[in-house]
């Protein structure tokens, strides 16, 4: 199980993280590989990415994207591709 650390998040309020993914939203959101992403103006990304980042702000969120409907970057076409199915771990908990 991860190490959950607690840190500021740069503006004075403290969060909870796991310690092996501190900073790495960037790195595992496919809306940082998306065309339609702007830094510079949060107006123009896509509206599912402006949904995002309102809760993000409402609650002191970092919310990555793994699955998207509305990515519009680059992508291996995998012909043969399955839904997977994953089996529930025995150590988690039901919420």
């Amino acid at each position: 199980m991860a190490k959950v650390i607690k840190v500021d998040n740069g503006n004075g309020t403290f969060v909870f993280v796991k310690k092996d993914l501190k900073g790495k939203e960037d790195g595992i959101s496919l809306c940082s590989q998306c065309p339609k992403r702007n830094k510079d103006s949060r107006y123009s990304n896509c509206h599912i990415s402006n949904k995002i980042y309102e809760l993000e702000m409402l609650f002191g969120l970092k919310l990555p994207v793994l699955e998207c409907p509305s990515y519009n970057g680059e992508f291996e076409d995998v012909a043969d591709a399955k839904p997977v199915q994953v089996e529930k771990d025995s150590t988690e908990e039901e919420v």
